[in-house]
């Protein structure tokens, strides 16, 4: 996810002016046009973890240098602004920040996308099941009732923009929309009734109090949040703020409001540590975190004092009990209860996602000259932004932005300025008629017609040359589906152990780790381009040993049957053709980066071994098979059933449920619940024929979701500014469509001329 994915080299009239993450890997490959100055190659970054987030995106070439005092050649860097320094003076070609620099550096640099983002959510206790480790056996305690409405209160803050507002509000601070649940119908996300509440929401309603786990108090700096004013200020306070409003006015199918009896105080419960926090999660004392805790970071235990074992916190799973350690994991001094490093998200419920942290590269910025009367004017690298382009969009008066269809509209339209004039490429536009596809969109953007467009990731590479491309900072994430845990308060879950999906599940994950700390995913998309992604991790890649999986011979429920059967069972939609380079199913073998990625999995986890270091291939190869079929709610069925055991890479996870769509005659015939309401029910469909449905319903309910694979960006695109020469017809480098022989740019969105001969310098 670049802020500037391409500038159309406009900086390289400054070879060392680099504004791109492909310009600082050309820079660090020593490629002509951007050679750093002194053949400079130091990249700083304040934490070696800050650098193992990142590496895979980053040239091999790189000299890494730790701001945190440890480095003899530079002992005096100890933090941003000492980093910040060394960038502007040229010691170091850039650095890498979380967020961005502060007002009073940023003129001085140029800051861009690492395309690693780190997702934040709210967290609350986990479902009780056999397969959760501290899930509550308490009803008082459950918060299954809470999650449905705090996932409805942060869908309808992030529908309405005012999650952008706050940002604004409190610049400079970014955000990616990296959205796990998706936002255009906040309707879709129903509550339970006031009057029927359960567990921790009934607590909330009954004593007009959220109790909202947070660290500190501390004042982080810059505009994040200061919470030792009081109020406390900042972006993240005001989003609370905000999300305690929404939550006030929620209401559930009988219309009453959950502040009707009186408003309800969101109160925050400070601890010093997150464990402290997950303890008192655990413990109801509080009942859900901050907007900001970090998906992809591990749990290592609850951190309270302890005598002996049996003073920390016990696990329904025997293999996930909490012990009685000191620091270096001995039995004498000060002794805290301590986890293995292990997965958040396997501790925890997760709320829809809040928003993405990227991290930031940033670079010394050099003065570009001013161009020469007969030289088409040359834009800053700041118009290729959403920023930038909402500017261009209030200055210009060209407003049109084209989109393929309404639903595409609605996933960026909190990010876009309230003017936009917006054109929907699907033939309905009666003006535009002739725009509909990709192709035309961009045959009406090169005309002038539109000042930009949005496609989910990347044009064709044929037009790469006419186009600059930047993303709109909204991103929707990819995972593995598998059957979901066993638990009354999952919709779907099995009774059958041997259909778990538990140990299944680490072992997936496990190879989904090893595959991404290694580069696989990002060699497979340079094997297919024009391919983007984002990196945006829920599971950490630096340490994937900590990322175990179960021993071959001890393995249960699918896991048993895959390695017995020597066949991972993979869930597909198809075969189709996708186009470009996502997937040809058709072909034999399919071609194209899912398929490769998927072909890479395969062998990752054939080299899975548990801690007594048997191989999963040991007595034979695990084939990963393909199980096609037609729709995503028949691929769904079919995970509920056993049929597969894990769905391909590539399945959205801010979508809906709808059911299984099996043909039924009668209600008796849909699929059961665990939970009352949510059993399928048989409705008519349009072929004259019955179907089982559910009310459309949020994927992460009814699913055990994989460590997340990729992000998909969606994508802007705006004409280059330069002056396209005439072409010939046969040229491979023809923009399709009735491109005009000669067209000029010179202002986003604001073409001086369309005709040939009527272009002024």
């Amino acid at each position: 996810m670049l802020r500037a994915l391409a500038v159309g080299l406009t900086a390289r009239a400054a070879a060392a002016n680099v504004v791109s993450l492909v310009e600082l890997n050309s820079a660090l490959d020593g490629l002509p046009g951007l050679v750093a100055e002194g053949g400079n190659k130091k990249v700083a970054f304040l934490t070696q973890a800050n650098y193992d987030a990142v590496h895979t995106v980053l040239s091999s070439n790189v000299e890494v240098v730790i701001c945190d005092g440890s480095d003899a050649a530079f002992p005096s860097c100890t933090s941003t602004d000492d980093m910040i320094g060394y960038i502007i003076d040229g010691t170091f070609l850039a650095g890498l920040i979380s967020g961005l620099p502060d007002a009073a550096s940023a003129p001085s640099l140029n800051s861009f996308s690492s395309g690693v983002v780190s997702l934040r959510a709210m967290f609350m206790a986990p479902v009780y099941s056999d397969e959760m480790p501290h899930g509550t056996l308490s009803a008082a305690k459950s918060s299954m009732d809470l999650s449905l409405a705090v996932d409805a209160a942060i869908v309808t803050l992030q529908s309405s923009g005012t999650d952008e507002k706050v940002r604004q509000n409190n610049m400079p601070f970014e955000f990616i929309a990296a959205h796990t649940c998706r936002i255009d119908d906040p309707s879709l996300y129903t509550v339970p009734n006031f009057g029927a509440a359960q567990g921790l929401l009934r607590t909330t309603l009954d004593d007009k109090v959220l109790k909202v786990g947070a660290l500190g108090p501390y004042d982080w700096g810059g505009n994040d949040g200061n919470y030792k004013l009081d109020p406390p200020a900042g972006f993240y306070p005001e989003w609370l703020t905000e999300f305690c409003k929404v939550f006030n006015s929620l209401k559930g199918p009988d219309g009453v409001r959950y502040n009707s009896s009186g408003s309800i105080a969101c109160e925050r419960v400070y601890q010093p540590t997150s464990g402290s926090v997950f303890e008192d999660l655990f413990g109801g004392v509080s009942y859900v975190t901050e907007p900001y805790y970090v998906v992809d970071s591990f749990y290592t235990g609850t951190g309270q004092p302890c005598a002996t074992d049996q003073d920390c916190r016990q696990a329904n799973l025997e293999s996930e009990r909490e012990y009685c350690r000191n620091a270096d994991g001995g039995a004498d001094g000060d002794l805290t209860c301590q986890h293995p490093s292990s997965p958040r998200f396997r501790h925890f419920r997760l709320s829809c996602s809040t928003l993405g942290v990227d991290s930031t590269f940033m670079t010394k910025r050099y003065t570009i000259p001013s161009p020469a009367p007969d030289e088409d004017l040359i834009l800053t690298d700041a118009a290729y932004t959403v920023d930038g382009l909402n500017a261009a969009l209030q200055a210009g008066t060209n407003k049109k932005v084209a989109f393929l269809s309404q639903a595409n509209y609605d996933a960026v339209q909190t990010v876009l300025d309230d003017g936009v004039q917006v054109v929907i490429c699907d033939g309905s536009d009666d003006t535009y008629a002739d725009c509909s596809s990709t192709d035309d969109m961009i045959h009406h953007i090169l005309q002038g017609d539109f000042v930009a467009g949005l496609i989910s990731g990347l044009p064709e590479s044929h037009f790469e040359q006419y186009l600059n491309i930047f993303s709109s900072t909204v991103v929707s994430l990819r995972s593995m589906f598998m059957a979901p845990v066993h638990s009354t308060e999952m919709v779907h879950g099995t009774t059958e152990p041997s259909k778990s999906s538990q140990d299944l599940s680490l072992a997936v994950d496990a190879a989904i780790v090893r595959l991404q700390a290694d580069g696989k995913d990002e060699a497979a998309k340079l094997n297919n381009m024009p391919f983007e992604f984002t990196v945006i991790h829920t599971c950490k890649t630096e340490d994937p040993s900590v990322f175990i999986a179960p021993n071959s011979a001890a393995a249960t429920g699918l896991l048993r049957t895959v390695l017995n059967d020597k066949s991972l069972k993979v869930g597909a939609l198809g075969p189709y053709d996708w186009g470009g380079n996502d997937g040809n199913y058709l072909e034999d073998p399919p071609v194209g980066f899912y398929p490769e990625w998927l072909a890479v999995f395969c062998e990752y986890f054939n080299a899975l071994a548990g801690p007594d270091g048997v191989r999963y291939d040991a007595n034979g190869t695990i084939t990963c098979d393909r199980v096609y079929q037609p729709s995503s709610s028949a691929v769904f069925k079919n995970l509920f059933d056993g049929v597969s055991h894990v769905t391909e890479p590539y399945y959205t996870v801010d979508a809906s449920y709808t059911g299984t769509g099996e043909d039924c005659s009668a209600d008796s015939d849909c699929r059961v619940a665990n939970l009352a309401g949510g059993t399928e029910t048989c409705q008519a469909s349009g072929d004259d024929t019955s179907k089982c449905v559910h009310p459309t319903s949020p994927r992460t309910r009814h699913f055990r979701l994989s460590c997340s694979t990729i992000g998909v960006d969606s994508t802007f695109m705006v004409a280059k500014n330069f002056t396209l020469t005439p072409i010939d017809s046969g040229s491979e480098n023809e923009v399709s469509g009735a491109v005009p022989v000669a067209a000029c740019w010179r202002l986003l969105g604001a073409p001086l001329a369309l005709v040939a001969g009527l272009c002024s310098p």
